[in-house]
């Protein structure tokens, strides 16, 4: 049949134990589709997501199947993107109406800012399924649109020097960012 279900593990959990999750969970199903899942954990501010195929929750859009892990802490996202087919060579996510600003921008990951939205796109041609974790820094995209945003992005002290990153973003006009 097509009833929806969902369930979660609570492995070496005590009969008491899962008894008392049961009756307070820290996960919350936020959507159960054939195309999209979705579940978030309330005490650690994560969220994982299934895309089954592509497809869009939550302000997020996703050009392919793939499986997906965001985690909040205030200002700073991080996500760990992965290819389950193993048979996919990128993975475009599209962040709608969010400015992502990388805290550092991995050989494997690009980011861009168009009409307002973040596109994200990961090179998962190894096809091995691994994860690709990357974090950045959030900022909405109705911010005074005809003033520039100034983020700085990244501080590196390595050997003694440091050096800072930055970008100068406008939600008007698009903007691809690489390493500076």
């Amino acid at each position: 049949t097509n009833a929806d279900y969902a369930y979660i593990t609570l492995p070496c959990m005590t009969k008491e134990q899962t008894a008392s999750y049961a009756a307070s969970p820290d996960a919350t199903v936020l959507c159960n589709t054939a195309s999209v899942q979705a579940v978030k954990d309330k005490s650690t501010a994560t969220t994982g997501y299934v895309f089954w195929e592509a497809g869009s929750y939550n302000g997020i859009t996703s050009d392919n199947a793939c499986t997906l892990i965001v985690n909040e802490d205030g200002g700073m996202m991080s996500m760990a993107v992965s290819d389950p087919t193993h048979k996919l060579n990128t993975i475009t996510l599209t962040l709608k109406n969010s400015i992502a600003v990388p805290a550092e921008i991995p050989e494997n990951v690009s980011f861009e800012i168009k009409n307002g939205n973040t596109v994200i796109t990961v090179d998962t041609s190894d096809n091995s399924g691994k994860s690709h974790e990357f974090s950045y820094y959030t900022a909405s995209a109705d911010y005074e649109a005809d003033k520039p945003y100034v983020k700085s992005i990244a501080l590196n002290a390595a050997n003694g020097s440091a050096s800072a990153d930055f970008v100068v973003l406008n939600p008007s006009s698009d903007l691809k960012m690489v390493n500076l």
